[in-house]
Order: C-alpha cells, then sequence, then structure tokens
C-alpha cells in the first residue's frame, strides 16, 4: 500500500511537469523561466590620442622654476608670427610651452601617457623639426600632466620644473628667423602622434649699463681743477664688476641716446644749488669741452683711432634732461649704433660694437666750490638704426 502511494505521488509531480513544459512552449523556455544567465560580449579598441592645441604662455607652470621667456596666452599654428616669445634681456629664459591633448578612451591623466617637446630654429622654412635635427635646443623635452586641468577628454601638459640652458633660448639670438616646435604624443598602445608648429622669438632693444653691476652712481673720484682727468669711471674690462660697461643685452641693433645734466651740489638739486656747467665750446673753462665720452682712457683731443671721442652739449635745463644728446658712435658707423653680441659671455674683443668700456673724461674749473657733486644721466635706446 505504500509502494502505491509513493508511485501515486511520483507520476503527478511527473505529470505536472510534462504539463509546465508543454504550456512554456518546449525545454529551452522553462530553462529560461528557472533563472538561466547570458552575458554579453564586446571589445573598446584603444584610440590614439589627438593634439587639440600648443599654447605658448609665460605664466602657465607654476612649478617652473627658471626664467621665463615673456610672452601672453597664445596658440601655435603652422602660420608664422601667431605667438611668440619676448627675450629677457642678458639672461637664458625658456619658452614655456603647453600642449593640450584628447584622448577618447579617457585616459590621458595615466602614468602611460606621454607628452613630448622639442624646438629649434627653421632657418629654411622647412616644418622638419624634430630631435634628430642639428639645431634642436636640448633634446626632447617631457612636459608633465596638469593635475587640475582634465575636462571630459582633454588634459593640459606644462612645462617641467627646471632645464639647463642647452633647453633654453640666449638674449641674443635671432629674432629673424622663425622657430618650431615638434610635439609628440604616445599613450603607451597606440603609436605616436605628431604635429609641428611655429613660434616666434621677438626682436629686443636692450641694454645693461654698467654691464655686471647693479650700482647706478658714476663715480669719478676726486679731481683736480683746472686740468683734463682722464679715464673717469672705469678701470679693466677683463673684469666685469663694478666696471662701466656698455653691452647690447638684446638681439637687435640698437640706436644709443646719451643726455646728462650740470653737476650739481646742495640740498635743492636739480632745481637749483652750485654747479659745474657742461659746455663744449667754452674757452673759460678748460679751453675745451669739459665733460666727454670715451671708449678709452686717455684724452687725444682729436686723435682717436677708436669710437671717438664725443663731448657732451651745453646745458641749459637742469631739471629735466636736456633735448640735445650725444651719439657715441661705434667702430664702424656714424652716428652710433650698438651691435648684437654673438654669445652669453659677448666678450668684448670678438664683438666690439656690441661690448665696450665707457670712460668719461673730465675738466673742472680752478675756483669750484668743494664739495660731492652729481648729475643725472641718461642712456636711451629709442629704436634700430638707421639712427
Amino acid at each position: 500500500m505504500a509502494r502505491f502511494v509513493i508511485l501515486v505521488f511520483v507520476f503527478a509531480v511527473l505529470a505536472i511537469i510534462v504539463t509546465s513544459i508543454i504550456s512554456y512552449g518546449g525545454v529551452n523556455n522553462f530553462m529560461s523561466a528557472v533563472g538561466l544567465q547570458l552575458y554579453g560580449q564586446l571589445t573598446i579598441g584603444n584610440d590614439p590620442p589627438t593634439i587639440v592645441g600648443v599654447f605658448l604662455d609665460s605664466d602657465q607652470s607654476p612649478a617652473f622654476s627658471g626664467l621665463r621667456c615673456a610672452g601672453d596666452d597664445q596658440e601655435c599654428t603652422t602660420t608664422p608670427g601667431v605667438c611668440s616669445a619676448d627675450p629677457l634681456s642678458g639672461e637664458y629664459c625658456n619658452p614655456l610651452f603647453r600642449v593640450r591633448v584628447s584622448d577618447t578612451n579617457g585616459d590621458c591623466d595615466q602614468g602611460t601617457f606621454n607628452v613630448y617637446v622639442t624646438y629649434c630654429l627653421d632657418a629654411l622654412g622647412n616644418l622638419d623639426c624634430d630631435p634628430l635635427e642639428p639645431d634642436v635646443r636640448g633634446g626632447e623635452v617631457t612636459l608633465v600632466y596638469d593635475p587640475g586641468s582634465m575636462s571630459g577628454t582633454e588634459c593640459d601638459y606644462e612645462w617641467p620644473s627646471g632645464l639647463g640652458t642647452g633647453s633654453q633660448m640666449d638674449f641674443w639670438e635671432d629674432s629673424e628667423n622663425n622657430y618650431e616646435v615638434y610635439i609628440r604624443v604616445n599613450d603607451g598602445a597606440a603609436p605616436d602622434v605628431t604635429t609641428v608648429v611655429y613660434w616666434e622669438y621677438n626682436s629686443l632693444n636692450a641694454i645693461k649699463y654698467p654691464e655686471g653691476d647693479t650700482n647706478t652712481i658714476v663715480d669719478y673720484g676726486a679731481l683736480t681743477l683746472g686740468s683734463m682727468q682722464e679715464g673717469r669711471g672705469d678701470s679693466d674690462i677683463t673684469d666685469t664688476t663694478g666696471d662701466l660697461i656698455m653691452m647690447n643685452s638684446g638681439n637687435a641693433q640698437s640706436c644709443l641716446e646719451w643726455r646728462a645734466r650740470d653737476f650739481c651740489t646742495g640740498g635743492s638739486c636739480p632745481a637749483s644749488g652750485t654747479y659745474i656747467d657742461i659746455d663744449d665750446s667754452s674757452a673759460e673753462i678748460c679751453d675745451y669741452p669739459n665733460y666727454i665720452l670715451d671708449d678709452d682712457a686717455l684724452y687725444s683731443e682729436g686723435v682717436e683711432t677708436g669710437r671717438g671721442e664725443v663731448s657732451f652739449p651745453d646745458t641749459t635745463d637742469n631739471v629735466n634732461f636736456p633735448a640735445s644728446y650725444v651719439d657715441f658712435p661705434s667702430l664702424t658707423d656714424t652716428p652710433s649704433y650698438l651691435d648684437v653680441c654673438g654669445s652669453h659671455a659677448c666678450p668684448s674683443g670678438s664683438y666690439p660694437n656690441a661690448k665696450f668700456n665707457v670712460y668719461y673724461h673730465i675738466c673742472v674749473p680752478v675756483g669750484q666750490t668743494g664739495g660731492t657733486y652729481r648729475n643725472g644721466i641718461e642712456v636711451a635706446v629709442p629704436g634700430t638704426p638707421p639712427c
């Protein structure tokens, strides 16, 4: 009897299962109804990055510790003259490039992503600057990710914290040629993506005088009255500390203008006081001009082989600098111009029109009241030749 009951129960269960299979349309649908899971699969490739823009900006890269070439936030393109950097007077400087990249995979902020910059002179007008070119500045520079720059799929890479002079521009370098920036981007998987854009190094009219010295006082020392005191204000051109040396600290030929007031002593100078008059034609003072510029330490009165002696004109306005000025000539051209250096040190023997001694010859008439006298000297760079 027990076996009969069990058999009846088993057949009843089987009947229910068969009925369910038929109701759900077969075995497969029945298995789905009780929870079979399937998985979909697709593959996303690694798309190569794209270069969105190349910018030249002296204010970027706040961690950069070196000297920056001055410049505005400008996007560089293959059109010359769109972006540019200014030299720094007498200094090396870095043109700071920022590169904006986009990666559709959204991983331009990852450690496998690298952005490299190379810049060089493009004298021939060919967009071919790359790390193998001969005039490359310090090889490839690896830019660093700006952690606050990611927006969507875009990231900025900026100049690193510091580089040696081999990767910098010098103050004297040519402003009449286009320079190139070669950008190479690698995301660690796709082939390199590259582009080349132009930038320009602007022209700078600038001087350092006295070169190598921050002192603004030209000390002529104690003078003997009634005679020409030669070679005042300088000592030895081989010593660049404290000497009064004129140097072109820009990258353009520059005109020079020298102006001076009368010497004065007293509490009301320069408006009033006790004066020593500057006079280039007075016979009553010393029988010859009494305040003279020269490039050597000897007064020769017309017998000169260098730049020649140039006298300051008679001064009539001791409050403002007079309208008249001295053209201190170069060795080869008159009126004056200051030539361009060809190296950072700019030795005077190699570049005599770009760096030279400046001496003053002074005569103070007999009977002048004793005291410490001062005058104002102005050296201006009004522009480029012709002067």
